[in-house]
């Protein structure tokens, strides 16, 4: 299956691109915590 964006460019393969980076860190695995929805929710409260 191929998929396409609205204007006919390919999607499938590329996807898309975050605008945010978030990494995780051993520091935040090793105590559970979810770096990545942590900064998802910090963007949110920005705008």
């Amino acid at each position: 299956m191929r998929v396409r964006k609205h204007g006919g460019s390919q999607h499938h393969l590329l996807g898309i691109r975050p605008g945010v980076r978030a990494e995780r860190m051993i520091e935040g695995v090793r105590a559970g915590q979810g770096e990545g929805l942590e900064t998802a929710v910090e963007v949110l409260r920005q705008k």
